[in-house]
């Protein structure tokens, strides 16, 4: 296993891991706290598998993070660990399109990023889990690209809570069986759906 684990990587430019194309896995606190990075590229890291808790959380200028740049491209990742991206507030579009093999989004997925308006996640067909806090304290949310949910079982707590977002909708999450506390408490939410969720 070749594995990559540095708390920070510092500078504007966008960095790109080209020289690690074997690369599988990036361990816990990933550029975690880094007030210097702006953009990330993940696209050469075809071999990824698994990034760990708290990657790229609380990075104050990152604005961007590149997951593909052609319709039919996939990455290998399927592990996001804990807090991705909480916190780092001068991204306001997320496109995770390209991963396709993740299963279950760990706690506090994209928490606390107050300034994030659109995120895409709609090629996670494969989603059975979202833990608790996901885009929990996400005020400018308006737009949430959402994949098949008929592999659904579990949603955590303060799901979507205090969030932008004024339509929502579960439908076809047919296997569905539990909603944690606080789901969408305090959001702006006008419309809720849950057409076919036989299993509640």
């Amino acid at each position: 296993m070749i594995s990559f684990n540095r708390t920070s990587i510092t500078g504007s430019a966008p960095i790109t891991t080209d020289k690690f194309p074997n690369l599988c896995e990036i361990g816990d606190h990933f550029c975690s706290g880094d007030a210097n990075i702006q953009v990330f590229d993940f696209r050469n890291l075809k071999s990824l598998r698994k990034l760990g808790d708290d990657a790229f959380s609380n990075c104050s200028a990152l604005n961007q993070i590149v997951f593909r740049t052609y319709e039919d491209e996939i990455l290998s990742l399927s592990q996001i660990g804990s807090n991705f991206c909480a916190s780092s507030v001068s991204l306001t579009k997320l496109d995770l399109r390209g991963v396709v093999f993740i299963d279950a989004i760990s706690s506090g997925f994209c928490h606390s990023m107050i300034n994030l308006v659109e995120l895409d996640i709609s090629t996670l067909d494969r989603l059975k889990e979202i833990g608790s806090d996901f885009c929990q304290n996400c005020p400018s949310l308006t737009k949430i690209s959402m994949p098949s949910l008929q592999h659904l079982r579990y949603i955590g707590s303060h799901f979507l809570s205090d969030s932008g977002l004024k339509h929502f909708n579960l439908n076809g999450a047919s296997c569905l069986v539990e909603i944690g506390h606080n789901f969408m408490a305090m959001s702006k939410l006008e419309t809720m759906e849950f057409k076919d969720c036989y299993a509640l």
